[in-house]
């Protein structure tokens, strides 16, 4: 069956919630901070979760949990690239992410890694916040998106 991408709704909730909990992640309670989050499936069983918070005209990509037993590379880049599409029909110009996965998965989609320093300040306080306590370095990437 076709991999599929979709806005969740409402009645995605649970099963997102569970979802990401298995793969060790917890989503806020309230995932209101995030304006979009966007899922995939795949043989009617969500593989992919991501979320799209949009700032002036920039995208922030947050939240991306994958299940690497039934999601393979194509997928992914699949569902990032949906994603950047969704940002640009929103009009958003540039994208930020935040990854502790090498920035060489996401050089073919246009990401380049950018110093925590040339972050914009809103996204500099927020990852400060989100990512002091983690064990993993964190990359931080950017894309400029043609509109």
């Amino acid at each position: 069956m076709d991999t599929v991408v979709y806005i969740a709704k409402a009645e995605d909730r649970e099963k997102v919630k569970k979802f990401t909990e298995k793969a060790g992640v917890s989503l806020p309670e309230s995932t209101d901070n995030i304006q979009f989050l966007l899922l995939m499936d795949k043989s009617n069983a969500l593989i992919g979760v991501i979320g799209i918070d949009l700032i002036n005209r920039e995208a922030v990509l947050r939240s991306l949990v994958i299940d690497g037993s039934k999601c393979k590379t194509d997928d992914i880049i699949y569902f990032l690239n949906t994603a950047l599409a969704y940002a640009t029909k929103k009009k958003a110009t540039k994208v930020y992410f935040a990854t502790p996965v090498g920035s060489a998965l996401f050089a073919p989609l246009g990401f380049e890694e950018v110093a925590f320093s040339n972050l914009p300040e809103y996204l500099q306080r927020d990852w400060e916040q989100t990512y002091t306590n983690y064990q993993q370095r964190m990359m931080f990437l950017f894309k400029e998106l043609c509109t």
